[in-house]
């Protein structure tokens, strides 16, 4: 495994980044040394499916996912600090459930991307202005708190 560590820029924690190793879970030795200070974590380009192991990593503020088979939203666990989450090309088609489970978990999320997902709509999946406006505007009714939602800013008004 040649995952990479470093400092949070802020310097308010660690950096740990296991993306392209292949894994379907994390090695219970890694969770066990670096969940309690790690606060930005990249799991991108795994094989993972059930993510039940990040209720380990309840520092998180930043969670990267993109590019794992995630049809499931059913073992994301709660981390009540995240505050951004890439769920980009996850073959995710059933966005309202994973919308309502990530309200229910992240109560300080204000930065989400599902861009490349079947159900999330937009330009780049041929889908319609009027598709894709519908789309963000159920994300956001559910998740009222978001300031930037896949490739936007949210406006207030």
């Amino acid at each position: 495994m040649s995952g990479s560590t470093g400092s949070d820029p802020d310097g308010s924690g660690e950096r740990l980044s296991l993306a392209y190793e292949k894994l379907s879970q994390i090695p219970r030795k890694i969770a066990e040394k670096f969940s309690r200070t790690t606060t930005i974590l990249d799991l991108s380009y795994n094989n993972l499916k059930d993510l039940s192991f990040l209720s380990y990593f309840r520092q998180l503020n930043t969670l990267i996912l993109d590019h794992n088979d995630l049809p499931d939203e059913k073992t994301f666990p709660s981390l009540p600090n995240l505050e951004l989450l890439w769920l980009n090309h996850c073959n995710i088609d059933n966005v309202q459930d994973w919308v309502y489970r990530i309200r229910e978990c992240c109560p300080s999320l204000r930065y989400l991307s599902l861009l490349g997902n079947p159900g999330a709509t937009s330009s780049f999946n041929g889908n319609s202005t009027l598709e894709h406006n519908d789309y963000r505007m159920m994300v956001l009714a559910v998740l009222p708190q978001l300031r930037h939602l896949d490739d936007a800013e949210v406006n207030s008004s």
